[in-house]
């Protein structure tokens, strides 16, 4: 996915209701709880995603089905088309820009990758489900919902749809 930046965004602030616990009362009286500002150039973001799912059924018995499966994700972190991203490494200095403040690190610095951090390539995620089909034969459903072919609705239901 590339995203090329139409909007330059220099100053956003967030007020979640850390201070006071209700988030306009923190509005009100200026306390936000994240406060961001950049420069005023744009950015052109890049991502790239992959994955992979498997899936197989089990049937244990004529009324209940068991679903299995695992599904594998590869996200890596955004990374920026020209490097304009930036971290903090304390008591670092950059190599890239030497004249950027200590602890101010870009990619291209030892270390610093070009999306600020490595991609996690363990992102499984098991699936298990279940499907069941009651018997019959036991006529609980019919007492509850009304057996095939009744025209008229069980007695809750009724009292239910009425309001009663």
């Amino acid at each position: 996915m590339d995203i090329n930046s139409n909007s330059i965004n220099n100053r956003s602030f967030v007020f979640h209701g850390t201070e006071t616990g209700l988030d306009f009362a923190d509005y009100l009286i200026g306390v936000a709880s994240t406060y961001e500002q950049g420069d005023a150039s744009g950015f052109y973001i890049r991502n790239k995603y992959a994955g992979l799912y498997a899936q197989d059924s089990w049937r244990v018995r004529p009324n209940l089905t068991l679903n299995y499966g695992v599904r594998w994700d590869m996200l890596p972190p955004w990374s920026e088309k020209y490097n304009q991203l930036q971290t903090f490494v304390l008591g670092e200095q950059s190599a890239v820009y030497p004249g950027a403040q200590e602890g101010i690190v870009f990619p291209g610095d030892k270390g610093v990758v070009s999306s600020l951090t490595p991609t996690k390539w363990t992102n499984y995620s098991p699936r298990v489900g279940a499907a069941w089909s009651p018997n019959f034969n036991d006529h609980w459903l019919e007492r509850m919902f009304g057996a095939p072919g009744q025209k008229q609705r069980p007695r809750w239901i009724r009292d239910v749809l009425h309001g009663i």
